[in-house]
C-alpha cells in the first residue's frame, strides 16, 4: 500500500489505546493509518533506558528484601 492509496480509517495516537485500536482494525481487514505527533525516540537509546530501568527496579527490590551482599 502506498501513501497515495485511500485508508478505511485513521487512528490518532499510537499509545496503548491507539495501538490496540490500530491492531484490531487491521486484523478485521481495514486499511488503517495510525498517526502520531509525539516525540520520536531512537530505538537504541530507548532500549538502553529500559534496560537501566530494569536494573534499577531489581536493585530496589533487592534493597527492600535485604538481598544485597
Amino acid at each position: 500500500m502506498s501513501a497515495n492509496e485511500p485508508y478505511d480509517t485513521i487512528v490518532v495516537g499510537s499509545d496503548a489505546g491507539g495501538g490496540m485500536a490500530t491492531w484490531r482494525l487491521a486484523q478485521a481487514g481495514l486499511r488503517v493509518a495510525p498517526v502520531e505527533a509525539g516525540t520520536w525516540y531512537d530505538p537504541e537509546w530507548l532500549a538502553k533506558c529500559i534496560d537501566q530501568s530494569r536494573r534499577d527496579i531489581i536493585a530496589s527490590w533487592e534493597d527492600d528484601m535485604n538481598l544485597t551482599s
